[in-house]
């Protein structure tokens, strides 16, 4: 059965056979006709967490807004010197996406606010109206959809941690949109970005692990930068998905493909 469109880079390489269960541990999964400049290994590999990130519609997370923090079960503050201030949040600034300053309430009643400079990394336990909150906060039905809706209502933590925005030097606490999949880079908004029609960002944040430099990615630059300039590193990769188009649409699935795949 030769499987077109759906995801390009999969398909690309190789035809798919719905009658061979138990393969990958996907049932109904095999691959065949591999492409000759990639170990089987590999390709068998990249093949998985492809389909697991399609099928689990990998995506960013939704950014949280103000409000959000200051109405929070649950706030951890970590400091430079690695000390855990743990409470609520009764004042805050958020500008832009960049959390500048924040105030934390802790048992004891007593007030202590932190600048961004302070802080290693901010994590926030959202309620359960906050979760329902950010899930119908989508822009269009379009983006609704595409939420995993499970995956939303249960969000146990929200993290900040602490970055300077491309050719800044201040530092500022950015939300990760990328939990769980952000060992290589970390992903953040870009809070000057546009919009596409579908709601989808034209730009983000990234800071590779061990640069501690941001970088902007843009939509325009995406298709020809993409396998350079973002994930150029590996070797793994760039054969992977060379001579397929990149769309930034599809940015989240390749961060989670470069988390899991590459050295």
């Amino acid at each position: 059965m030769r499987v077109v469109g759906w995801r390009r880079a999969l398909y690309r390489h190789r035809f798919i056979d719905f009658n061979d269960p138990g393969s990958l541990g996907i049932p109904h999964f095999r691959l065949t006709n591999t492409h000759p400049n990639m170990r089987p290994s590999t390709l068998v590999l990249a093949g998985a967490l492809l389909v697991g990130a399609s099928a689990s519609a990998q995506q960013f997370i939704t950014p949280m807004d103000a409000t959000g923090i200051m109405t929070s079960k649950e706030v951890h503050a970590i400091t430079l010197d690695g000390r855990d201030v743990v409470g609520t949040v009764p004042a805050c600034m958020l500008n832009m996406g960049q959390l500048q300053s924040l105030t934390i309430k802790n048992e004891a009643g007593e007030k202590i606010k932190f600048k961004a400079e302070e802080l290693s990394e901010v994590r926030v336990k959202p309620s359960k109206f906050q979760n329902v909150s950010t899930m119908l906060s989508q822009p269009n039905m379009s983006k609704f959809l595409k939420q995993d809706f499970g995956e939303v209502l249960n969000r146990e933590w929200v993290f900040y941690v602490q970055t300077s925005p491309p050719g800044k030097d201040k530092k500022v606490m950015m939300q990760l949109l990328n939990p769980g999949f952000d060992k290589k880079m970390k992903v953040f908004q870009d809070p000057m970005a546009e919009q596409t029609g579908g709601g989808d960002d034209k730009s983000y944040f990234v800071v590779k692990a061990g640069s501690g430099e941001a970088i902007k990615v843009k939509r325009n630059m995406y298709k020809k930068e993409a396998l350079t300039t973002v994930f150029g590193d590996c070797k793994v990769m760039v054969e992977f998905y060379s001579g397929d188009k990149m769309r930034l649409e599809d940015f989240a699935e390749h961060v989670f493909i470069h988390d899991q795949l590459c050295e």
